[in-house]
């Protein structure tokens, strides 16, 4: 069986907003890995309950809002990412 070959374009690093930063870090990530690790920083907080994430002080600013759901998290971290 021949090995799956890694699309370069998920392996891309993008730069991250200052808010963002806050949350994950400032180094340079993917878009799977900022997913990753906001899903991270959700789950050791105890913030997403369901579909439900409740924001934090470091999210409100993110967020712009008490609360989003799990399907808005991908255009949030779009507009933090930058090449």
């Amino acid at each position: 069986m021949a090995k799956r070959k890694v699309n370069p374009a998920f392996l891309k690093k993008f730069k991250t907003s200052a808010i963002l930063a806050a949350v994950i870090g400032p180094a340079p990530v993917s878009r799977a890995q900022a997913t990753k690790k906001i899903w991270d920083y959700f789950k050791a907080n105890k913030l997403n309950s369901g579909r439900e994430i409740k924001a934090d002080d470091k999210l409100k600013p993110l967020f712009g809002k008490p609360k989003i759901t799990m399907f808005e998290v991908g255009k949030i971290l779009n507009k933090n990412l930058s090449e």
